[in-house]
C-alpha cells in the first residue's frame, strides 16, 4: 500500500494536503477485537509470553490469585473466564480480566506477576483508548501510543535475544498490526 500526498486544495491558511490511497479498501479491526486477540495470546498455551527480565506473563498467575485469593465476592473474575477454547470472543471476560483491580491484586498478591499485571494493563490501555467515551484526545493519544511503543520495545528485546522468536514469544502479528 503507497500512500501519495496530492494537494487539495489551497486557502489563506496555506496549502492542506490528503492521501491519494492506492488500494481500493484497508481493513480497520475495532478495539474489542484486537483486546480478544490480546486476550488469547495470554490464554495461550502454544505462545509464552516473555517480558525482557520478568517472568513470563502466564495465565497460571491469573489461576493462582483466583484460587488463592478468591474474588467472587467483588465479583471481578472467575475460572471459566480463562477457558479460551470456550469463549474465544467473550469480550465481558476480557474486561474483567485487564481491570484495574484485578492487576492490582496481581501485583500484590501473586508473587512473580507482574509481567502478566502489565500484559493485561495494555489490553485495557488498547481497549479503553479507542472505546471510552470519557477519555480527552489527548489521554486516548498517550494510551494508545504508550501501548505503541511498549509492544516496539518488547519485540525488539525478542529479536534481540537468542532463541526466542516474535511468532513463539509475542503476541500475534495481527494484534500487534492492528494496534
Amino acid at each position: 500500500m503507497t500512500f501519495n500526498m496530492v494537494t487539495a486544495s489551497s486557502n489563506s491558511k496555506g496549502p492542506w494536503f490528503r492521501a491519494k490511497n492506492s488500494m481500493p479498501f484497508v481493513g480497520i479491526q475495532n478495539a474489542i477485537h484486537v483486546g480478544n486477540k490480546l486476550k488469547s495470546c495470554l490464554l495461550s498455551s502454544s505462545i509464552i509470553l516473555l517480558f525482557g527480565n520478568f517472568l513470563v506473563a502466564s495465565i497460571a498467575h491469573l489461576v493462582e490469585l483466583i484460587e488463592k485469593h478468591p474474588l467472587n465476592n467483588q465479583q471481578l473474575l472467575c475460572l471459566t473466564d480463562l477457558n479460551s477454547k470456550k469463549k474465544k470472543r467473550n469480550h465481558a471476560a476480557m474486561v474483567r480480566m485487564s481491570d484495574k483491580r484485578v492487576t492490582e491484586l496481581l501485583k500484590s498478591k501473586v508473587e512473580g506477576s507482574l509481567a502478566t499485571a502489565q500484559n493485561l494493563d495494555m489490553m485495557r490501555e488498547v481497549v479503553e483508548s479507542f472505546t471510552s467515551v470519557s477519555l480527552r484526545p489527548l489521554e486516548r493519544i498517550k494510551m494508545i501510543w504508550t501501548c505503541v511503543f511498549y509492544l516496539r520495545l518488547w519485540g525488539d528485546k525478542i529479536l534481540k535475544s537468542d532463541g526466542y522468536t516474535l511468532d513463539s514469544n509475542f503476541i500475534i502479528k495481527n494484534a500487534y498490526y492492528c494496534i
